[in-house]
């Protein structure tokens, strides 16, 4: 489909938008009239659509950025009740020759097509049980299927990603939709029960620069246990190898993980006591609650950090306990080896309140402001984790040697190490991102985020992890989504590059911010009349000698 408008400015117009950047880099506050707008969702596909470029593009950013998440909030009168709950969309801004194209399709779920023939909510999702029977069930099948574990929601919402030139959307179920990454029609649905034995795998998928693929998941049959598995690189997802089982130590209590991190030679990811409470799972659909009421938080338990090998799937150190005070977290960031230690650094919380803080009653026109003043801050922790560690290593040290690290391990009795975190910002850092393709898994300095620092200030930020300091961008009016680095193909440097950002406005055309990836000044925009984009969730670029042509 070709494009519908291309608009470019002139002389006069660019120093005007010149002088508009130097005002930004002051630093501004984002107003609040009409910022609940912004969580009402979207209704509509939309097609090809050329931006209005201003200040320039570099010409070697050429590819696609591709944005999942909730769209569509509102099928006929009914309303979902949580942030995570909408309909899924895939969004595409393809970028080429200093242009940008803005493209939208709903991902074409059995539950999107449900909904849709209904024109109401018949399929329950996160933090919204559906008030009406699935029409497509007799009485009797409706009144079976209250005792009976239902199939979960095939709405992918969160995630798109790749594998090879082809791409999939991924939630925290056992389902994928694959997506056209030219058209972004649905091509398929793929069950990964079908190919592991597992209940259901996060959305967070990491791959490798070779192509490999890998996930964790849940199996709550008998004793919980965590499913690391990975797709081998130039195999399909059929080919699926589970890699490792470990068992929760809470036997009907598996804990909940929205992400992992990597390293060259290890997976690691944490048992954290935000726990799935499989009982109440089982039983919410008699007792009409919510999944997301089936989650515990347990602030007297520890936070247990595991460490598997990724040759051969066995924990590293499997005598020790590697431990925290609670803490609730959704994205790890990256983590690398340092000499005989693992870095791992996360977005936490001191609790999991946040999940209850974002139903959308809460962003209406009358709480929003209260509602993004006392919204739970995330902090950019570094953990590290000692690796040799025997029963002559001694005991009430630190055992953390890293230049300009602040966070400690200290092993406090011959089975458990406590670890300490060093806490690198504290103003609210979310939706985390670094130069993945260059440096996920390695040792490195930059991370950008999303930052909720008041009810006025919604922010973009660097994050020098090095020396613990920090840029960032605001607007008014402006509530910028996740930011995807894109490195300079001959930069030397890590943060040699641009940073993309899709950016929803309350009184303005929505655009995508293109930001030097070095000084976080903005030098570009491609903004979008007539079209509105969703605040969706993560994404990533694909270079166009990656990109189907």
């Amino acid at each position: 489909m070709k494009p519908v408008s291309l608009i470019r400015l002139g002389k006069l117009e660019r120093l005007l938008f010149a002088a508009r950047l130097s005002q930004r880099s002051l630093g501004t506050s984002a107003s609040l009239e009409n910022m609940h707008r912004l969580y009402e969702g979207i209704k509509d596909e939309v097609p090809a659509t050329n931006g209005v470029v201003t200040g320039r593009i570099p010409p070697w950013v050429n590819g696609a950025l591709y944005r999942n998440g909730p769209a569509l909030f509102q099928i006929g009168v009914d309303k979902y009740e949580h942030l995570f709950d909408g309909m899924a969309a895939v969004q595409k801004y393809e970028v080429k020759n200093g242009s940008a194209v803005f493209t939208r399709k709903f991902i074409n779920s059995k539950s999107y097509q449900k909904n849709m023939a209904a024109n109401r909510i018949v399929v329950s999702e996160f933090g919204t049980i559906a008030k009406y029977p699935d029409p497509c069930k007799n009485i009797f099948q409706r009144f079976f299927s209250y005792f009976t574990r239902s199939d979960p929601t095939d709405n992918t919402s969160i995630m798109v990603w790749p594998l090879r030139d082809r791409l999939f959307a991924s939630t925290e179920t056992h389902y994928l939709h694959e997506i056209d990454p030219d058209s972004l029609d649905t091509i398929d649905k793929v069950d990964l029960k079908q190919h592991l034995t597992i209940n259901s795998a996060i959305a967070h998928v990491h791959w490798d620069r070779d192509g490999t693929i890998h996930n964790i998941g849940h199996y709550y049959e008998g004793h919980p246990s965590y499913c690391i598995f990975r797709v081998p690189a130039g195999s399909d997802i059929k080919d699926s190898k589970m890699v490792a089982t470990v068992k929760s130590r809470w036997k009907m209590n598996p804990g909940y993980y929205h992400s992992f991190a990597v390293t060259e030679n290890y997976y690691v990811f944490i048992e954290q006591p935000l726990v799935i409470n499989v009982l109440k799972i089982l039983t919410a659909k008699l007792r009409g609650s919510k999944l997301s009421e089936c989650l515990d938080f347990w602030p007297d338990e520890k936070v247990i950090f595991h460490v598997i090998d990724k040759v051969t799937g066995e924990h590293v150190n499997k005598s020790v306990v590697y431990q925290s005070d609670a803490f609730f977290t959704f994205h790890h960031i990256n983590a690398y080896e340092d000499g005989d230690s693992i870095v791992v650094d996360m977005c936490t919380y001191t609790d999991a309140k946040v999940i209850e803080k974002v139903y959308l009653k809460d962003f209406s026109e009358g709480k929003i402001d209260e509602t993004l003043r006392n919204l739970p801050m995330a902090m950019l922790s570094r953990y590290a984790l000692p690796l040799k560690v025997t029963e002559q290593t001694p005991s009430n040290k630190n055992l953390i040697e890293i230049s300009g690290c602040d966070a400690t391990a200290v092993k406090t009795t011959d089975t458990t190490v406590h670890c300490t975190p060093d806490t690198i910002y504290d103003k609210g850092f979310e939706l985390p991102t670094v130069n993945y393709d260059l440096y996920n898994g390695r040792k490195y300095k930059y991370s950008y985020g999303f930052s909720i620092q008041s009810e006025k200030v919604i922010a973009l930020v660097k994050v020098n992890l090095a020396t613990k300091t920090s840029l960032q961008w605001d607007a008014p009016g402006c509530f910028p989504t996740e930011p995807i680095f894109v490195a300079d193909p001959n930069g030397p440097e890590e943060d040699d590059g641009v940073v993309l950002s899709a950016v929803c406005t309350i009184d303005q055309d929505p655009f995508l911010l293109v930001l030097d990836g070095k000084t976080f000044k903005e030098v570009a925009r491609a903004r979008f009349p007539g079209v509105q984009i969703n605040r969706d969730l993560h994404g990533f670029f694909r270079p166009a000698v990656q990109c189907r042509t």
